[in-house]
């Protein structure tokens, strides 16, 4: 069974289970152009309703699991979504009430170039930065929708009131965490500190979600106290959409560092979380992060 006919049967089965609705295939889109293929449960008098990638369960039928028991599977992680925590749409349609609630975020400007013409952005360096609404739940988790050109005219408001609100809330409901790389590993025993040089700090900056942190490169704050302790500028690597790696620029390393990076994106990051494979510079006499 390939691919195709395996997600035409699971929208076919899954829509016989459902009582009050009908089951859809609905392209997701990710950063950097990535595309699945998920189903949508769309069900009578719900606004919102979680796509279910398929891409992983259709992995699972190849490694020998009944194709019955993958349905069974999907269904219940549409019930799993079903019984997700509540939203209340009305706080995204109401600009007064949006308008807490929106933030930014970077992507890189030429993986994404296709979106980024529907989608309110401004250019920085090689990369763009964008906007979302973080939608409030009654859980923990983070409901988010990237917002378009139809969103801000929906709202009535503009790019300079859009990007106010998202960096003052950025700063004030996601701010930045920065922890040494040898404190963040601690979580994670399986994997090794990159060899940045003998003797040279490694920090990392993310939020409390570890969430879209690498938009603190649009403040430069963030970089201020590290850059001042060390008497030096900063070398800031990107490693992912979520966070960045910085160390002090005691020697010239960019080209050695950028091989780095791009080792990282291409064993490491999965690819719809990679930012750039460039190397960025935080100049302690201007304040400014630039191209390394």
């Amino acid at each position: 069974m390939d691919f195709k006919e395996f997600t035409e049967r699971a929208v076919s089965e899954i829509g016989k289970m459902m009582e009050d609705g009908q089951a859809e295939l609905h392209s997701i889109k990710r950063n950097n152009g990535i595309t699945h293929t998920g189903l949508l449960p769309v069900r009578r008098e719900e606004w919102v309703s979680p796509v279910v990638a398929l891409e992983g369960y259709y992995e699972k039928l190849c490694q020998g699991m009944d194709f019955s028991q993958v349905i069974g599977e999907i269904w219940l992680k549409c019930i799993e979504n079903r019984k997700g925590p509540e939203i209340d749409i009305s706080v995204f349609t109401n600009w007064v009430q949006a308008k807490e609630y929106v933030a930014v975020k970077l992507v890189n400007y030429g993986a994404n170039a296709g979106m980024l013409e529907n989608i309110p952005h401004k250019r920085f360096l090689d990369l763009a930065e964008v906007y979302y609404h973080a939608m409030p739940t009654d859980g923990q988790d983070l409901a988010t929708i990237l917002i378009n050109n139809q969103h801000m005219e929906l709202w009535g408001i503009d790019m300079e009131e859009l990007a106010g609100y998202a960096y003052v809330n950025t700063r004030q409901q996601f701010p930045a965490e920065l922890r040494s790389m040898e404190e963040m590993l601690k979580g994670f025993p399986g994997l090794e500190k990159p060899d940045m040089g003998v003797g040279i700090p490694v920090y990392v900056a993310t939020n409390r979600l570890c969430q879209y942190g690498a938009c603190f490169m649009l403040f430069p704050e963030t970089f201020q106290g590290i850059a001042e302790k060390y008497k030096a500028d900063l070398y800031i690597l990107p490693s992912s959409v979520h966070e960045i790696i910085f160390l002090p620029a005691f020697k010239d390393k960019a080209g050695e560092l950028e091989e780095i990076v791009k080792e990282v994106n291409k064993s490491q990051a999965l690819p719809e979380e990679r930012l750039s494979d460039t190397v960025y510079r935080y100049c302690r006499r201007s304040g400014k992060v630039e191209t390394a």
